[in-house]
């Protein structure tokens, strides 16, 4: 049968039109998410097949019944801003055909039908592609968590006879014998899950998962998806308590792919949260967070729940927490695609341009066993200039090549990293370059700021040598210094003095994670617990040098003899 496409709408640019008119109210990260779909589009990176999603949008609405409440048993008729999310999975593919997307974090606030849509998601991956072998799970900490999804979609199977009929129950869970098909709800269990090879994963709630645990589960799933083509692992959450775990790892990869400082093309970031928490209890904001509201949650609903919260600080927490789907503690990432470009641009120095200047160090060596930074700052003719180099161990160079994805050959060729020791850091290197910068390039060193960790003996050797070392408490505490840090990069007045792709990975590496108060304090952290970020904490104690004196040695740190 011929397949007559312009006929055929397009969910994806249909939901654009309607926020550009004003119809649909979004926020920051999907502004950003439609803005990045488009460049990718334009690119060629991969491109909006609209007959995929016509099917998928198609096949939910004819087999997902409500399953509680007013419209249960009808079928669900999606909202534009749900095409939108099932376009994105199933209709963008890469050049090769494919689904395009492997991992997807969809996060907005409660009540919109997120667990509804996630058994949809997982009932046309499991019943209308027709994929042998299929493993289709539900994971979650507990089998209680996990079964919500797996329970909506059972839901789905038992009411509809054309899914039924296709159907056996059996204790493992649901069995389909024509494809072969498996669908099935698990609690954790790295050990259980390894060996598998799942074609779906559907994380339910995951910004209730607590830490190491739930990041790990994530990659065990992952990880044993990779002989299938099209897998897609995704998680669905309102906003959550739990901190350092797959919410916020999620989270902070997904604004690093919206800031336009990651390649990463395979996780779908769909953060659907209010802009200003401030108006939480703003309607209009809200709907940046519910795009359901008026819908699924009733605009009374929302109302009274805003009164409750008006009257009690831990329930307007809670408010902005799960239906503002704004988590106070979530990480972000620091810097955007724009503001690196402007650091690393045109405005390269040498050292020996930096002769005779005045300047401070910054020393990070927390991990002896892995990678030491210490970066120089120099400020002339109104540009603070930084340069850093990296230390790593001689044995832990291919090692850590084939963890990071990294060619550290090729720094260590350019001479931004040097290999130090065999397999630890030998603390000498670092004092040879610190040295090599003060005695060859003679730049008088005013001050040396170093964490809190670094080594007794190494610091005894800087104090004698006249560096002046200061210890530098990372965390909250360097708030002022952050900030500081980040308005002269966006400025262009803090740059890099040489072209340092190493430093600038560190710097695309980091993320910002608030108090969780109303302090406004915030700290670096790393986006995800695989990259580094030592040149950026590095830099930071150089910079918490010039900010501690500047206010007495101004003249000499500006270097204003310098013309």
């Amino acid at each position: 049968m011929k397949i007559d496409y312009s006929a055929i709408p397009d969910y994806i640019e249909g939901y654009k039109q309607r926020i550009e008119s004003g119809q649909e109210v979004v926020g920051e990260w999907i502004t950003k998410l439609i803005n990045w779909l488009y460049e990718n589009f334009e690119k060629g990176t991969f491109r909006h097949d609209k007959y995929k999603s016509y099917r998928a949008v198609a096949w939910i609405e004819n087999f997902t019944p409500h399953n509680k409440g007013k419209w249960a048993p009808q079928l669900l008729q999606l909202e534009p801003f749900q095409k939108f999310i099932l376009s994105c999975v199933y209709g963008i593919v890469g050049n090769d055909g494919f689904r395009n997307f492997t991992e997807g974090a969809i996060f907005m606030g409660r009540k919109c039908g997120k667990s509804l849509v996630g058994s949809g998601i997982l009932g046309y991956l499991a019943y209308g592609l027709d994929e042998q072998g299929a493993e289709c799970y539900t994971i979650a900490p507990k089998l209680a968590q996990s079964a919500i999804i797996y329970d909506l979609l059972g839901y789905s199977i038992d009411h509809e006879a054309a899914l039924k009929e296709r159907t056996q129950s059996k204790k493992e869970g649901r069995y389909i014998p024509e494809t072969n098909t498996w669908i099935k709800k698990l609690p954790f269990s790295e050990k259980k899950s390894d060996g598998g090879n799942p074609f779906c994963t559907a994380a339910d709630e995951v910004g209730a998962w607590e830490g190491e645990r739930g990041l790990k589960q994530w990659e065990v799933m992952a990880s044993g998806s990779g002989a299938r083509d099209e897998y897609f692992l995704f998680a669905i959450s309102s906003g959550g308590y739990a901190d350092d775990g797959l919410y916020d790892e999620l989270f902070a990869r997904g604004t690093q792919i919206l800031n336009g400082v990651s390649e990463d093309t395979t996780l779908l970031p769909i953060f659907y949260q209010i802009d200003d928490p401030e108006k939480w209890d703003d309607i209009i904001e809200l709907r940046k967070a519910l795009p359901c509201l008026g819908v699924s949650v009733s605009y009374k609903f929302i109302q009274n729940e805003i009164r409750k919260a008006h009257a009690s600080q831990s329930k307007r927490m809670e408010f902005l927490t799960k239906y503002a789907c704004r988590k106070v503690t979530a990480k972000t990432a620091w810097l955007t695609r724009d503001v690196l470009k402007t650091t690393f641009g045109e405005q390269k120095i040498t050292l020996e341009d930096a002769r005779g200047a005045y300047g401070c160090f910054g020393v990070d060596l927390s991990k002896t066993t892995d990678l030491s930074s210490v970066s120089l700052i120099v400020e002339m003719r109104g540009k603070i200039y930084f340069f850093t180099r990296f230390f790593m161990p001689r044995n832990k160079l291919e090692e850590a090549t084939e963890r990071d994805g990294i060619p550290y050959a090729k720094y260590v060729e350019r001479g931004f990293l040097k290999l130090s020791g065999e397999n630890r850091i030998d603390y000498h290197d670092l004092e040879a370059w610190m040295d090599a910068v003060r005695k060859t390039y003679n730049i008088r060193i005013l001050h040396t700021g170093y964490d809190v960790y670094s080594a007794a003996y190494f610091v005894d050797s800087l104090e004698m040598k006249g560096y002046a070392p200061e210890s530098v408490r990372q965390g909250f505490n360097l708030t002022g210094i952050i900030y500081e840090a980040e308005g002269m990069l966006k400025d262009g007045v803090l740059v890099s003095a040489e072209d340092n792709d190493l430093m600038k990975l560190h710097l695309m590496d980091t993320a910002i994670k608030p108090e969780g108060t109303d302090s406004g304090r915030v700290k670096i952290e790393k986006v995800s617990y695989k990259v580094h970020i030592d040149g950026t904490a590095s830099l930071l104690d150089a910079l918490t040098m010039r900010y501690n004196h500047v206010a007495a040695e101004g003249r000499l740190l500006r270097n204003e003899a310098i013309k």
